[in-house]
């Protein structure tokens, strides 16, 4: 059985990954996106319309784009805090979010109190983790 203590140090390697992995990630490769660093026809064009921007309208987009990746990676929690999605057929399903360590397997919802809420909270991931704040310089 875990204490309070190892529950939270799981909890918090996931989030760890999880923020790392999915919202830095994701905000890094905007930014480099929108810079124009990449030289594919998609990328040119987006940074090129990017920069037709006027600088409020850039910092807005700044603004934006981490609150949209936050409840992408919201919806995705609560994905797995609900067990089983509208979208599936079944009635029966479950979605388990599981962390192994050491040969050791634990369902990460069930050691949480609430997985979306850790991204919010006062000691939240994003606070703890993230490189990125609520703006992204572009």
């Amino acid at each position: 059985m875990l204490n309070r203590q190892d529950k939270r140090e799981i909890i918090n390697k996931f989030g760890n990954f999880f923020v790392t992995l999915g919202r830095d990630w994701t905000l890094s490769a905007i930014q480099i996106a929108l810079s124009g660093i990449w030289k594919n026809e998609g990328h040119k064009k987006l940074a090129s319309l990017f920069s037709e921007l006027s600088e409020e309208n850039q910092k807005f987009v700044g603004e934006l784009l981490p609150e949209v990746v936050d409840k992408t990676m919201e919806k995705i929690l609560s994905l797995f805090e609900q067990h089983c999605p509208s979208i599936s057929k079944s009635n029966n399903c479950t979605i388990q979010l599981i962390y192994s360590e050491k040969g050791e397997y634990y369902d990460i919802n069930e050691l949480s109190d609430g997985l979306v809420d850790e991204l919010y909270t006062n000691d939240s991931w994003i606070t703890k983790f993230s490189s990125y704040g609520n703006f992204i310089e572009l």
